[in-house]
């Protein structure tokens, strides 16, 4: 490994620290699996997951295509494999309804999740 790979790999391994150390406030994640007979969402358990939420506001494309008003972003790691349909418990007990979400990487690969609210 040359130096500047060395350098390139601890500058990484640095950042996600950096981002691990923001993601300290728990979401709770229930991914939709349908709906009953009375065409009410179904969910499946809840998973907590770590995150950061902010309450940036900004404009959104939702999955349908239209612009919205997005009140809250929320970082997760990795790939968390969130749909618009699922349904999220933040911190205060509220359940925002999901807008978009898109998962990024960074420049060494690593996926962050990004969900609009």
């Amino acid at each position: 490994m040359s130096a500047l790979e060395a350098w390139r790999a601890s500058a990484y391994a640095a950042r996600r620290e950096r981002l691990a150390a923001r993601l300290h406030q728990p979401v709770i994640v229930q991914r939709w699996t349908g709906q009953d007979a009375y065409a009410k969402p179904t969910y499946a358990p809840a998973v907590t997951l770590m995150g950061q939420i902010s309450g940036v506001a900004q404009l959104v494309r939702t999955a349908g295509g239209q612009e919205a008003a997005s009140n809250t972003t929320i970082l997760l790691p990795g790939n968390a494999a969130i749909g618009v349909k699922d349904r999220l418990t933040l911190p205060d007990g509220t359940h925002p309804t999901i807008l978009s979400v898109n998962t990024v990487p960074d420049q060494a690969g690593n996926l962050t999740t990004q969900v609009y609210t």
